[in-house]
């Protein structure tokens, strides 16, 4: 039931996503309803994460955190060494498939992105935001950061109507 609770702004914060989605498919109008929608559900997630408290009634203390590491030393220890290529070719695209839950697999997919949005968006905006809304944020660039590269930076296209 605890961990429940402790889940319930990022299953809110989903759900709210899914919901503007849903929405723009329907209606056909992603731009303005996705954009309130994602405003909305940032908000309710902040606001329901500010409100929750430990069983002892107090904050959870920060922990420090590890200074980054450099992006070839995050890779090798990610990875494996570049002097074994099979073995790397295989931590890096047979490991994550083989991973026993979806979590697993996606902390070991893309180490390159994951080291950008680790150490990069994640940790600075953990300082200033509450967990929940740092971990959307991450979400919503990461989002962004998949679009850029599948639309090769360019705006979508749309059909011509006749």
């Amino acid at each position: 039931m605890t961990r429940l609770r402790r889940n319930t702004p990022l299953l809110v914060g989903c759900a709210g996503v899914a919901a503007a989605i849903a929405y723009s498919l329907i209606h056909g109008q992603a731009a303005p309803a996705t954009a309130a929608a994602l405003v909305v559900t940032g908000m309710v997630v902040v606001a329901w994460g500010n409100s929750t408290r430990t069983e002892g009634g107090t904050r959870r203390k920060f922990r420090a955190v590890a200074p980054r590491p450099d992006f070839h030393r995050f890779l090798v220890r990610r990875l494996g060494s570049p002097r074994k290529p099979v073995r790397l070719l295989a931590n890096a695209f047979v490991r994550p498939l083989l991973a026993p839950s979806f979590g697993a697999f996606w902390r070991e997919w893309n180490p390159p992105l994951g080291y950008v949005l680790l150490f990069w968006v994640y940790r600075p905006l953990r300082r200033y935001l509450p967990r929940q809304l740092s971990q959307y944020v991450v979400f919503l660039v990461s989002g962004v950061l998949h679009d850029a590269v599948a639309n090769g930076g360019a705006p979508p296209r749309s059909e011509p109507s006749s």
